[in-house]
C-alpha cells in the first residue's frame, strides 16, 4: 500500500492552517530551508575561525541556529520577522546568538 497524504490524514490545506494558528506562521519548510540557511553560514565561520573539525562545526552551528530561530519565534510572527529589513534582522540575529551564548555558557559574549 503505497502512503499517500490522504492515507496519512495529511494535507497542505492543514499545514498552512498549522503554520498559521499554533505555529505563528512559521511552516517546517520555512524553518527547515532557514535552519539550512543559518548553518551553512555559521559552519563556515567555525571552520575558518576556530579549526574546529567539520562534524563539530556542524554541531556547534545547529545549535547557535536553533537558538536564534527561536528566539524569533518566540518574539514575532513570521511575517512580522520577514517584514524587516535585512539589517535589522541580522542585528536581531547577532542579539539573539548573544543570548543564546550567554544562556549556554554563563559568560557574556
Amino acid at each position: 500500500m503505497a502512503l499517500t497524504s490522504s492515507s496519512v490524514g495529511f494535507s497542505y490545506e492543514y499545514e498552512q492552517l498549522a503554520a498559521q494558528t499554533a505555529f505563528r506562521g512559521y511552516s517546517t519548510k520555512n524553518l527547515l530551508q532557514w535552519g539550512n540557511a543559518c548553518a551553512q553560514q555559521m559552519v563556515r565561520h567555525f571552520l575558518m575561525s576556530t579549526g574546529y573539525d567539520p562534524q563539530t562545526a556542524w554541531a556547534i552551528s545547529f545549535e547557535a541556529c536553533s537558538c536564534i530561530i527561536d528566539g524569533f519565534r518566540e518574539t514575532m510572527t513570521y511575517d512580522e520577522a520577514m517584514a524587516l529589513s535585512s539589517e535589522v534582522r541580522k542585528l536581531k540575529s547577532s542579539q539573539y546568538a548573544a543570548l543564546c551564548y550567554t544562556t549556554n555558557t554563563g559568560e557574556p559574549l
